[in-house]
């Protein structure tokens, strides 16, 4: 009866190891990472980089608009992490997200492909330095400079 409640015991234990590891090997795109884009009003960007900080806000106002944000970051594959965040030396931009109906979000992406989000911790599968920087020129090319210390 032992041998049985072991071994039981033992299969449990294995499932739950290789869910685990599934969960976080499995490969995410960036659409899974954030939550819908389907309300999005419009996002303030903040990018910090070799000392600068820099804000930009995008409003959008059709779905097309966004979708070219996420064809940029959704190139790559990204896996979750188990660390948590340890802050970055590299630059980073930060995303306010803000939503019609209400369900506003934060994340923030580094230059060496991580995204942080307020419960999970991602990072990219390969090299991330031109994603990030297409990312940043595209924020240059439509979002509309802001002062630092104000918000519409």
């Amino acid at each position: 009866m032992k041998k049985l409640h072991l071994r039981h015991l033992v299969i449990l234990i294995s499932i739950i190891l290789i869910c685990v590891v599934v969960y976080f090997s499995s490969p995410i795109r960036f659409q899974q990472i954030i939550s819908s884009t389907d309300h999005v009003e419009k996002i303030y960007f903040t990018y910090h980089a070799q000392g600068e900080t820099k804000r930009y806000l995008i409003q959008f106002d059709e779905q097309n608009e966004i979708a070219e944000m996420i064809d940029i970051l959704d190139t790559i594959t990204y896996s979750r992490e188990i660390n948590t965040y340890q802050g970055t030396t590299s630059s980073i931009v930060m995303m306010d997200i803000f939503n019609r109906d209400s369900s506003n979000y934060s994340l923030s992406i580094t230059e060496d492909g991580k995204i942080i989000t307020d419960h999970e911790l991602y990072q990219s599968k390969r090299d991330y330095e031109a994603i990030f920087k297409r990312l940043i020129e595209w924020i240059m090319n439509n979002g509309t400079s802001q002062p630092i210390n104000q918000v519409e």
